[in-house]
């Protein structure tokens, strides 16, 4: 009885029904992200993650300010400061080397080396998370939190567990002090011809940290570093790896919506598990067995039969009780008795037309065989039409 209550329970229309329902409800309470909210740290985002105040601070101050909306496949000018402030779209092998390669004919590069992207690669540097000293709490606001990103280098698994020491030719702009020791934060090196400045903590760069007057004046002298003593130089925002510009990867997109956002990977979940009801109840643990189709008569066809089987052994006595029983039950009523031959008597007062017909069917009842089964069929229905009219 329980299994059959449980069967009742899952049907699929009842778990199609509940699912409909959750993805209705996900729909509905699942915060969405803001859509103007846009990655972090890009120059288009105006929320307190974003990175559009860097981007307002450098145009209004008088720097030559743009967006690049394209990606880094062909040479790359060795004019701008290029600023990458991360990557969510991550760059390819091709355009981390043209970048270098810019940066190295005398481009400037600030960079965000986020881990295991082919920028940290190329540089050896990336960020790992550590907690300040206790005694260190006290010094200028650095960024939110308890928590701190120093620059460490990049081994062969990836992991930041080495030490950076900056070289002697570099620039530490930014340091804090761990149970390591002092850490770098924001080194600035020279590259070939041109300049580097590699931060570990993007959290320094954001808008409701620029808002606060001295990170945006750290932003400005480490853009005036980059460009050595050249105040007409670009400065390039990279857009195109945030996400913006033109992007013929719609595989890529659906992947990342599918995966890195909370309603795509609960649809993600329910397909799986819509998945996993079709194969259930498309499997048959046994084989079904065929079903069986029973051949029915029509009622003429039992009527023929019925006839010929009585003509077949001179039945027309029993035939002719039946023809009458019949006739008796479709119009005799409740006042007509149980007398058939009484009933049959009364009609051949009432319709002196058909008293032959009406003797034939009983001498038929009583005496035997004295017509065809045929004929008696015959002189029922002149009785019956009689009647009737």
């Amino acid at each position: 009885m329980a299994e059959r209550a449980v069967d009742r329970l899952l049907t699929p229309g009842r778990v199609f029904g509940a699912l409909g329902v959750l993805i209705l409800l996900v729909i509905l309470l699942v915060p969405w992200p803001d859509a103007d909210e846009g990655p972090a740290l890009s120059s288009y985002s105006a929320v307190p993650a974003g990175g559009r105040g860097l981007y307002e601070v450098l145009e209004r101050l008088g720097f030559r300010t743009e967006r690049r909306l394209v990606p880094l496949r062909e040479a790359v000018s060795s004019d701008p400061v290029y600023l990458v402030l991360g990557a969510p779209v991550g760059y390819t092998a091709v355009e981390a080397h043209r970048l270098l390669e810019a940066v190295r004919a005398g481009a400037g590069l600030f960079v965000i080396p986020e881990p295991g992207t082919r920028l940290a690669d190329s540089l050896g540097l990336t960020w790992a998370v550590e907690l300040p000293r206790r005694d260190s709490l006290g010094m200028q606001r650095i960024g939110p939190g308890w928590v701190r990103q120093v620059l460490r280098r990049v081994d062969d698994d990836r992991v930041s567990d080495d030490r950076y020491e900056p070289p002697d030719e570099a620039t530490t702009f930014l340091t804090i002090e761990t149970d390591e020791g002092v850490e770098p934060v924001i080194v600035g090196l020279p590259m070939g011809r041109g300049r580097l400045v590699v931060a570990a903590d993007p959290e320094l760069f954001r808008n409701s940290e620029v808002r606060l007057g001295a990170p945006a004046e750290r932003v400005v002298r480490l853009v005036e570093w980059l460009q050595d003593g050249d105040a007409a130089r670009r400065i390039v925002f990279d857009e195109y790896h945030h996400g913006y510009g033109t992007h013929a990867d719609p595989a890529a997109v659906a992947r990342r919506a599918l995966v890195t956002t909370p309603a795509g990977r609960t649809v993600l979940q329910v397909g799986c598990a819509v998945l996993v009801l079709l194969l259930a109840l498309g499997v048959r643990p046994i084989r079904p067995r065929p079903r069986i189709r029973i051949e029915r008569r029509s009622p003429l066809e039992h009527v023929g039969a019925l006839a010929q089987a009585y003509g077949a052994v001179n039945a027309e006595q029993r035939a002719a009780h039946l023809l009458v029983r019949g006739l008796l039950r479709r119009h005799g009523g409740l006042r007509a008795g149980r007398d058939e031959a009484a009933y049959l008597r009364s009609i051949a007062e009432r319709k002196p037309g058909v008293a032959g017909e009406v003797e034939q069917v009983l001498r038929a009842r009583t005496d035997g065989p004295v017509m065809p089964i045929a004929e008696l069929g015959t002189a029922i229905q002149r009785i019956e039409r009689a009647i009737t009219t």
